[in-house]
């Protein structure tokens, strides 16, 4: 992992490969290593960097995000500092998952000329409704309350067929010791954000 300060905030990714630049952003509560097999893999014919957004992975925590409130405006501009610390002018490739969407969106509209090529994965470009905004907000007080288990129990059968829960105990632990290691504030601020 290599680690550069941007915005206020230590971010960590990882900066794999040559060619054309394949940007790749994490879902929620998720970091870089969720893409770990697609790195590999684009790392073939693409220069791949996979960021751990700040408070996730090993990106410093924001102690103090607006409101409690984790933008994805601003992690949007984290992607595009991250970039300008590279001196990675040119138009790049950008892939996100679900949240990484979101932020893929916001970059879109507010960095337009730096993309290639857009890549949007099990996301949505719509807003929430008004009950999947409570339903946020409900996931943020009781992570703070109660820490991250009730959330991460209840989304693992959704990241997972039953087939990969059965027979990849590895990487399902994997990914759950990943959520489970996200800070209680960060999951409360984005759950907020989104």
């Amino acid at each position: 992992m290599q680690k550069c300060k941007i915005n206020g905030i230590e971010i960590a990714f990882v900066d794999r490969g040559a060619g054309p630049l394949l940007l790749l952003v994490h879902g929620f509560p998720l970091d870089h290593s969720m893409w770990d097999a697609q790195i590999d893999v684009f790392a073939q014919r693409y220069r791949v960097i996979a960021v751990d957004l700040r408070g996730f992975g090993q990106s410093e925590v924001d102690a103090n995000p607006p409101g409690g409130t984790a933008d994805m405006e601003l992690f949007a501009d984290d992607l595009a500092a991250l970039l300008d610390s590279l001196r990675i002018d040119g138009p790049i490739f950008l892939a996100g998952l679900s949240m990484g969407g979101y932020v893929a969106f916001q970059f879109a509209l507010k960095y337009p000329r730096r993309l290639r090529g857009l890549i949007l994965c099990d996301t949505r470009a719509m807003g929430d409704t008004p009950q999947v905004a409570a339903a946020r907000r409900q996931t943020a007080q009781r992570v703070i309350a109660d820490g991250p288990r009730s959330l991460v129990d209840s989304m693992m059968p959704r990241l997972f067929s039953e087939a990969t829960l059965k027979r990849r105990p590895e990487m399902v632990d994997s990914l759950r010791r990943v959520m489970m290691e996200t800070d209680r504030q960060t999951i409360a601020a984005v759950a907020r954000g989104m």
